[in-house]
């Protein structure tokens, strides 16, 4: 056996106020390793958020060697710390753990990554300042005892939600996250077990993660896949990939297909999405519908015979908006519809900063619920200005858009076999 060979790791769980004591402490540390923080302030709203309601968030991978006495950064803090003879290393779970230390510390909140306050009003975090000052209370107060009792002492038209703040305060203080210590002398080890651990398996895809959320349930519950296989065996098309065909359904609710996917059908969203009383089931079937009629209008009026010939994916996205608002377009209106298209595969997405998301969002904006003959001309004059290049007849390459554009040339020509 390997002299690297690691034991069976030690289960254990730890609250989070032990946690962050320990970190405070400097007996936690980050290894050089690690790659670097990449949080931002929503990723830690939702983690206070998913502690507070009970959800699980994970178990953390510590590393249990000597740590010696140092100067410690950790996130926003920065402070000297003793040596250890027991020190715990974080292999997996960096970017939580300093989330904790930092957003429960009155100096670690002074980074606006980590800078949270509950509202006592919305029940909800929020970020500190905003609000009605009796309602919102900062985090590392919540998490502070003494502190949390001067609050109210200080502010008494909130002492009728004591009761409620105090549960928040268990809930974050008592919340335990289950955590693996390992014993390995040998840092080569470790390295492999977090190169392991961050990129071996398969991270679910955005389609993955929406159809996990909004799919209904029964034997055959919607998805993307069935979308695409269907689309496909009425269309001949071929089976588009689960992001355009998510976009494509996105799109057809509203223009920004950047939002957040996670409130997607939620009662805040309703208000302010196309169909949006319809449900997540309505909003796959006639997704799909509008996907349909898009692809029978490349096929049948723009000579895009299939999948495997369409220049940019995000132009399928825009069709799919135009056609989910517009199923039977005007003559003229279909007719340029046409030319932005084959106008728009030349110029590709240069003018949108070279990005097929933001070049998507942007045309499909441009389409309008309730005005055709508008949608059209917006399209028409988003990259008008941009002046488009023949495609090069050399350097053929069949996932080139360029090469795309040729193909589907030849094709109209109607070539025969000899």
């Amino acid at each position: 056996m390997s002299k690297s060979a690691v034991s069976q790791p030690a289960a254990r769980t730890y609250s989070v106020v032990d946690l962050v004591n320990s970190a405070l402490a400097g007996q936690m540390r980050i290894p050089e390793f690690q790659r670097p923080l990449r949080w931002q302030w929503q990723d830690v709203q939702r983690l206070f958020d998913s502690i507070i309601k009970g959800y699980p968030i994970g178990s953390l991978l510590l590393w249990k060697r000597e740590a010696p006495d140092a100067d410690i950064r950790l996130g926003a803090l920065h402070f000297r710390a003793r040596r250890f003879e027991e020190g715990w290393w974080v292999v997996d779970g960096q970017q939580r753990l300093t989330s904790l230390a930092n957003a429960l510390t009155e100096d670690g909140a002074k980074d606006e990554r980590f800078s949270l306050a509950y509202d006592l009003e919305k029940g909800d975090f929020v970020k500190p300042g905003r609000g009605n000052a009796n309602s919102v209370i900062p985090l590392p107060v919540i998490f502070d005892l003494e502190k949390l009792i001067r609050w109210f002492s200080d502010h008494p038209e909130a002492r009728d939600k004591l009761n409620d703040v105090s549960r928040i305060t268990r809930s974050i203080r008592e919340y335990q996250i289950p955590a693996y210590l390992v014993e390995q002398d040998d840092e080569k080890t470790l390295r492999d077990i977090f190169d392991r651990m961050n990129n071996y398996g398969k991270r679910l895809s955005l389609a993955e993660v929406f159809t996990a959320l909004h799919s209904g349930g029964g034997a055959d519950p919607w998805n993307f896949q069935r979308i695409a296989e269907s689309v496909h065996a009425e269309r001949g098309f071929g089976v588009i990939d689960d992001d355009t065909v998510m976009k494509a359904v996105l799109a057809r609710r509203g223009g920004n297909i950047t939002r957040d996917i996670r409130t997607e059908f939620s009662e805040a969203a309703r208000h302010a999405r196309d169909f949006g009383d319809e449900s997540p089931e309505d909003a796959y079937r006639e997704g799909e519908r509008a996907l349909a009629r898009a692809i029978a209008f490349l096929q049948e009026e723009a000579g895009v015979p299939h999948f495997a010939f369409l220049s940019y994916r995000y132009l399928l996205v825009v069709l799919t908006r135009f056609f989910a608002h517009f199923p039977d377009p005007h003559q003229r209106n279909a007719e340029l519809l046409k030319r932005w298209f084959w106008r728009a595969s030349m110029i590709g997405p240069g003018p949108f900063s070279s990005s097929w998301t933001i070049a998507g969002r942007t045309l499909a904006t441009c389409i309008r619920a309730d005005d055709e003959t508008a949608s059209v001309q917006a399209l028409l004059g988003n990259p008008i200005d941009s002046k488009p290049h023949l495609p090069a007849l050399t350097g053929f390459r069949t996932n080139a858009a360029q090469s795309r554009i040729v193909l589907s040339a030849l094709w109209a020509l109607g070539p025969r076999s000899p």
